[in-house]
């Protein structure tokens, strides 16, 4: 089991030195209970009050009773001691054949970094899993173009289906987006089956319930020195080859775990996923020599391989409580066509209790080392992947004659005919060669053809307001030019389009609609206390340790599609986020600062760095408050805004000299991040890359102008100039800001 893409690998020979990534389940305990009734908030329709005039019940309300009435069954399933143990890969096997250009094999410098040839490394160590990831590319571009068709055909059956009802009386609740409102003589097929859907999923997901105990998650890497250490000695091919030579014993290790982990739905018609951990940690373990000095005292855990490991901890442990909303309407746009998706509600609401977190930078690093697939874009799996997708794109290519051929065996397998060149003595392709020929085009390829040979089938009823709203919001048109062009690209802008047909244009309305983002996103978190802990300065013998408590730190984030807006000429709003912070405070660390000679107040404490004002006012703001909001100007050229309020208020900062250099000194080399350098290639690459774009601005293809409206005010804020370290009511220079904006 692998949660990170570069631990999915492949080994010749397995060797105790490199094991394979697993997980370990103690126990694993099922039980069937019986659970309380669950009192389901289920929303009263039109057509269920009407029935309740005529004394009539619905199914609606049938269901309702019978949750009452009937307890229900819940399978609690129990697991003990799980761990999650992943062991990270660096090095990506030959390439394939197919992908290399003539020669190439035989010198590596047109290849990724990542790459060693099987003469330079050992059969024991494990590659990145090389037939997995070419798999996923050759059907990528067909499964992708699957599902835009599934759901082109089923859009056209929903709209058709909804214009024949209104023909013959509907009523109110006919395009609502819950499926429950709709009357069932007025349901489409999709709505009906996603009606059974619902059904089924709030049945099983209120009587699931799972409980891990003692869970943790445990990646296995290069530590930060050694990677640091290894890229300043060797290039970046050399570097890949050594780590990945690493053995067992002398990787770090990082763990995040919890003591108890519970997952559960809440009781009502939405069923939102929610999450609970309790006493969640995570730390970094640094292998230890294994001939230690007699009667040492080692802080460390021996694992299977009989490794001593010295931890550190990164966080303390802490309570989260996790809210996912909208799992019903994602799983059933998963598993069917759901015509309503972008209008649904997809968000993520954390709370947590006081966070611990250590600025140890050394730490730190190994944590974003070992998940660079997701933190480095230039990772080895990264940059060998975007070389795998981007040779794979390259050598897509048919013939006019086989794309003439898919159409007509494409058409025919629709039970549709073809009429341009159609050919009666036309070779007929079965499935398997037709499914060849997908593999060899692109996804805008196979829509394009598909389109063309389903024009006579795939009509857009005019009357429909839909499409004619979409060409309005997005402020295109279509222009009888002739099917002879590729529906429009993902990264082309979608705004002031003329389309070559109403396909076309249908194409990209699908597509938009019922992409992963379409739907509204809401992320809320809410952080009752985060203490960040900076440690002593290891390059320095004279460090101070400090702590940056923030109290009540709570942040909005919203995000829509632009593209769906209401507004036909106006500039649309996207994206908000609002974030605050109720209190600061800066103190200094009682370890490590004895011996260095400090300020410090009447009662003994150090003197800070940061502190709260007293204020006896009610109506005193937080002392940090940020307001983001992005809009988007609809044009072929793109115009975004993005609007930044921030207001910082009713702080005392203290410049006291000494804590504060220390605690930059840490902070600077935190943010040094050991990530893989730039090498010849990838500057190569990026002068490429210039080119395409100053190419682009040429043709006007894709600009985007930006505008930023920045608004900065001060309230309240007094800055303390310590002018003697050890006495600070000796000397101290006051600089008040009543107000400033």
């Amino acid at each position: 089991v692998a949660i990170l893409p570069s631990a999915n690998v492949s080994t010749q020979q397995l060797s105790d030195d490199y094991p394979e990534s697993k997980i370990t389940i103690v126990e694993l305990t099922t039980t069937l209970r019986i659970g309380t009734a669950v009192g389901l908030h289920l929303n009263d329709t039109v057509s269920d009050v009407e029935n309740l005039k005529e004394n009539k019940l619905s199914v609606h309300w049938i269901l309702r009773i019978l949750y009452y009435l009937f307890p229900r069954p819940v399978i609690d399933v129990v697991m003990d001691d799980v761990i999650l143990h992943v062991e990270k890969a660096y090095i990506a096997p030959d390439p394939p054949s197919e992908l290399v250009i003539d020669g190439a094999h035989r010198s590596t410098a047109s290849l990724p970094s990542s790459v060693v040839s099987s003469d330079k490394r050992s059969p024991y160590i494990p590659t990145f899993d090389q037939e997995y990831w070419m798999d996923f590319l050759r059907n990528d571009e067909v499964n992708d173009a699957d599902n835009l068709t599934f759901c082109i055909e089923r859009w056209i059956k929903h709209v058709v289906t909804k214009m024949r009802v209104k023909m013959n009386g509907s009523s109110d609740c006919m395009n609502s987006s819950d499926p429950r409102a709709v009357p069932k003589k007025e349901r489409t097929d999709d709505e009906k089956t996603n009606f059974l859907l619902t059904a089924i999923l709030e049945a099983t997901f209120h009587s699931l319930s799972i409980r891990l105990n003692n869970a943790s998650v445990v990646v296995c890497g290069a530590g930060s020195e050694v990677v640091k250490s290894t890229r300043e000695k060797y290039d970046s091919r050399e570097a890949n080859l050594q780590l990945a030579k690493l053995p067992r014993n002398k990787r770090a290790l990082t763990s995040f775990g919890a003591d108890l982990i519970s997952i559960s739905f809440t009781a009502d018609t939405r069923c939102n996923l929610l999450f609970y951990f309790v006493g969640l940690s995570g730390k970094v373990g640094n292998p230890r020599p294994r001939k230690r000095k007699v009667g040492s005292f080692t802080s460390g855990v021996e694992d299977d391989a009989g490794t001593q490991y010295d931890w550190r901890t990164i966080t303390h442990p802490f309570q989260v409580v996790l809210e996912v909303v909208g799992v019903i309407p994602f799983v059933i746009w998963a598993l069917n066509y759901d015509h309503y998706w972008r209008t649904r509600t997809i968000g993520l609401n954390i709370t947590t209790s006081q966070v611990k977190v250590a600025l140890e930078p050394n730490d730190l690093h190994t944590v974003f080392l070992h998940f660079d697939d997701f933190t480095d874009p230039k990772s080895p799996l990264t940059e060998w992947f975007c070389w795998l997708q981007k040779r794979h794109l390259e050598k897509l290519q048919l013939s006019d004659y086989q794309k003439s051929l898919y159409c007509e065996n494409y058409a025919r397998s629709k039970g549709v005919k073809y009429e341009e060149n159609f050919n009666e003595g036309a070779h007929k392709l079965t499935l398997s060669q037709m499914r060849d020929l997908e593999k060899k085009m692109t996804r805008q390829e196979i829509i394009f053809l598909r389109c063309k040979a389903m024009k006579k089938r795939w009509r857009i009823p005019k009357e429909n307001q839909e499409f004619v709203d979409f060409l309005g919001t997005s402020r295109s048109s279509i222009v009888e030019e002739g099917n002879n062009r590729l529906p429009s690209s993902d990264s082309i802008p979608l705004y002031q389009r003329q389309y070559s047909s109403p396909l076309e244009a249908l194409t990209c309305l699908v597509r938009e609609s019922n992409s992963f983002l379409s739907p509204i996103i809401a992320v809320n978190f809410y952080i009752s206390s985060l203490d960040l802990i900076i440690p002593n300065d290891e390059c320095s013998t004279k460090s101070i340790p400090s702590i940056i408590s923030v109290m009540a730190v709570s942040s909005e984030f919203k995000a829509s599609n632009p593209l769906f807006s209401d507004k036909y000429d106006l500039p649309r709003e996207y994206i908000t986020m609002n974030f605050s912070v109720c209190g600061l405070v800066w103190n200094i660390g009682d370890n490590g600062a004895e011996d260095i000679e400090l300020s410090r107040f009447r009662n003994g404490s150090f003197v800070g760095l940061a502190y709260m004002c007293d204020c006896d006012d009610s109506t005193v703001n937080d002392v940090v408050t940020l307001d983001f909001r992005t809009t988007l100007y609809p044009s072929q050229d793109p115009v975004q805004t993005f609007s930044v309020n921030l207001e910082f208020c009713n702080v005392a900062l203290i410049l006291n000299p000494l804590p504060l250099l220390s605690s930059l000194n840490v902070l600077l080399a935190l943010f040094g991040l050991p990530f893989r350098p730039v090498t010849e290639t990838t500057r190569n690459l990026a002068r490429k890359m210039s080119n395409v774009v100053e190419d682009a601005s040429e043709t006007n293809d894709y600009i985007t102008h930006i505008r930023t409206d920045i608004q900065i005010r001060i309230n309240d804020v007094s800055v303390l100039f310590m002018i003697d370290r050890e006495q600070i009511y000796r000397g101290v220079l006051d600089f008040s800001i009543s107000e400033v904006g």
